[in-house]
């Protein structure tokens, strides 16, 4: 789910997602933005960055920019995780973050 997208004078835009894995690690969610989107995450790994240059190359007919480090940090968050609850009949336990200001702060500087 895109929550928002921002113009960006190096890469076009940068967008905030909403990923609701039902499994796995954040690692997965990293490569299947990289690789699959052709929307690496702000300051990701070289190697996970470079695995979106194909489908980029798709949807932009361009090459993959370069990466670019902004502010500090991989700009992946948790904000809702949801567990089973230890019995069953009681409900899930949820835990709920507020967005970190650094993703604000990228979003509103981004151009």
């Amino acid at each position: 789910e895109i929550l928002s997208v921002v113009p960006d004078g190096y890469f076009g835009a940068l967008s905030e997602l909403v990923l609701r894995p039902l499994e796995g690690r954040y690692h997965q969610l990293r490569v299947h933005c990289s690789q699959a989107l052709g929307a690496p995450i702000v300051n990701e790994l070289e190697g996970i960055y470079s695995l979106a240059a194909e489908k980029w190359l798709q949807r932009f007919c361009k090459p993959l920019p370069s990466s670019q480090k902004r502010l500090k940090g991989l700009f992946l968050q948790a904000v809702k995780v949801i567990v089973p609850a230890p019995q069953i009949e009681e409900p899930p336990v949820a835990v709920t973050v507020d967005v970190a200001k650094r993703f604000k702060m990228l979003m509103g500087h981004a151009h």
